[in-house]
């Protein structure tokens, strides 16, 4: 994710596999960071599944395996 955000100045329009046609590419920057901080233990933890569940770091909401 961090070497796809450096792209994300010199991109016009992000092309998202799921749920919206397109999206700024800031959002590479915003997953990037909210990757860091979910790797560092912080985040928001919901419940999801037995063995998945959401975290959400700001504006991004990522789903994960328990550990």
């Amino acid at each position: 994710m961090a070497q796809l955000a450096t792209l994300a100045p010199s991109l016009r329009r992000l092309l998202p596999a799921h749920n919206t046609v397109s999206a700024d590419p800031a959002r590479l920057i915003a997953v990037a960071k909210a990757a860091t901080v979910l790797r560092t233990g912080g985040g928001v933890r919901t419940g999801q599944g037995s063995d998945q569940e959401l975290v959400t770091v700001g504006s991004v909401t990522l789903m994960v395996r328990r550990e």
